[in-house]
């Protein structure tokens, strides 16, 4: 049985390690940058890297980030075959409102949060929110600035009004946060984060250890990987000053959490693809 791995030209720490595990699993693996993939469409969609027809393969596994989630969905749209990820995977996490809006259809607990398509729009807002707040431009992670009072915000929108671009403003969540790792409908790892700056659950950051996450958030966890059609995902539940999901991560990094739960996530996460991909 033949795998493929689809990931960034960079192999991070995790993509490794899943090169490491899944050698000891399939009979060939291949490691391919998606940026040396091409995808065309004539009589047949074809998936070529060089020579090789990524077809071929019996699973094709993506570790792509979220800015080439577009591609996410290319690649799996074409695919006439069974996967732990759907197209539509792709689409609902590559924009954060739109992922926080197919959650909060599946009847789960979100950020408030809010898109505005002007700096003149997102004004009319600042006195009505609960602070502290994030703002960013959709689809730029850099962008992301805070505000703890309507008086900052007003000051961040000013800064922002240059780019001339639609605006995110959502609630901030600065205490005690859980990441979960969803396989296959399940749970299997969870690391309790304690932030130490206020971004810190944006960028996963924060001391962590491992625990045993509540029936509740556990049911959340499963339901929001549900919720955008991915049977792999590590998801960001917030505790305080509400219990919300936060971030639906596709991709996630492995060792940290490979590290303190003693879980070995990864060969996890290569067991249920390849039965996902053969059954």
């Amino acid at each position: 049985m033949k795998l493929c791995i689809i990931g960034s030209a960079k192999r991070t720490q995790s993509d490794l390690q899943f090169l490491t595990t899944a050698k000891d699993k399939f009979d060939s693996v291949l490691y391919v940058p998606y940026s040396n993939i091409s995808l065309s469409i004539k009589d047949q969609t074809k998936m070529m890297y060089k020579i090789i027809d990524l077809s071929d393969f019996d699973i094709i596994f993506p570790r792509i980030p979220r800015e080439r989630n577009l591609f996410g969905y290319l690649l799996f749209s074409s695919l006439e075959r069974e996967c732990p990820f759907s197209p539509q995977s792709f689409l609902l996490t590559s924009d954060r409102f739109l992922m926080m809006d197919a959650l909060k259809r599946a009847g789960l607990p979100v950020p408030e949060l809010h898109f505005v398509d002007s700096v003149k729009t997102a004004s009319d807002l600042i006195d009505s929110l609960r602070y502290p707040i994030s703002m960013r431009i959709p689809g730029a992670d850099r962008s992301i600035t805070l505000a703890g009072s309507p008086k900052e915000a007003r000051t961040v929108l000013d800064t922002l009004r240059s780019f001339k671009k639609p605006v995110y403003i959502e609630e901030l969540f600065d205490k005690k946060y859980y990441q979960c790792f969803v396989i296959g409908g399940n749970v299997e790892a969870v690391l309790e984060k304690i932030p130490k700056e206020k971004t810190d659950i944006i960028f996963g950051k924060g001391k962590a250890k491992k625990v045993k996450l509540p029936a509740e958030m556990n049911k959340y966890a499963v339901k929001a990987a549900a919720a955008v059609k991915a049977e792999i995902a590590m998801i960001t539940l917030a505790k305080k000053p509400k219990k919300a999901v936060f971030e639906i991560n596709l991709c996630p990094p492995l060792l940290e959490a490979m590290k303190i739960t003693d879980i070995k996530i990864d060969e996890k996460i290569i067991d249920h693809i390849k039965s996902v991909c053969t059954r």
